[in-house]
């Protein structure tokens, strides 16, 4: 039984684990011997900070060392994942959707 909001979840075997410096590659056997590879990085922390709005909350999670990543769900997701302040999480989103920056010369 998963808890999360993506619309797209899959019940499987984990089949192999690459293990990697950043990254670890997870080979997943689904349904009708269908193979799922996901990519996940080692970020996890603790909700640091829950700011819930009209429709949508912002979550914050502490990483170790000190640093934090923010993110905006519905409130519905938060509420579904049970969400609250201390709790463990992990942050996931699209390579995609990182954007370098770079102070001017």
């Amino acid at each position: 039984d998963m808890q999360t909001s993506a619309r797209n979840q899959f019940l499987g075997t984990v089949r192999a684990i690459k293990r990697g410096a950043v990254n670890d590659e997870i080979d997943i056997e689904v349904v009708g011997g269908q193979m799922i590879v996901a990519i996940i990085t080692h970020l996890s922390g603790t909700v640091s900070r829950l700011h819930p709005g009209a429709v949508n909350t912002e979550v914050v999670i502490g990483l170790p060392g000190g640093g934090g990543i923010a993110a905006i769900i519905t409130n519905d997701s938060a509420a579904s994942l049970g969400l609250a302040e201390g709790l463990a999480a992990s942050a996931i989103f699209k390579a995609g959707s990182v954007i370098v920056g770079v102070p001017p010369a």
